[in-house]
């Protein structure tokens, strides 16, 4: 029983021509997908063996986006460094 990726490496309308890949369970397709995701492909959707749609392309778009950049500290915010003792340390 296998888990189904439909991915292209460009969009096309429809979903003649689309290819896919297939894994046998569903933490393995998620991986998979990633990894297209990563390479610049597009991710359509993951089908479960019963061939039922468990992940569209807008829910993996959102699993595999970047996570957003801590804030930045400034200056102000910086945490002093420790008192150096005389003989100990640098």
């Amino acid at each position: 029983m296998n888990w189904t990726i439909f991915w292209d490496m460009h969009r096309r309308p429809g979903r003649a021509g689309w290819s896919r890949a297939m894994e046998s369970n569903e933490g393995e397709a998620l991986l998979r997908a990633d990894r297209f995701h990563k390479l610049g492909f597009v991710v359509y959707e993951i089908r479960n063996p019963n061939g039922v749609v468990v992940h569209d392309e807008g829910a993996l778009r959102r699993r595999f986006a970047p996570a957003p950049a801590p804030a930045a500290v400034s200056a102000d915010e910086t945490p002093a460094k420790p008192a150096t003792i005389l003989g100990f340390g640098s």
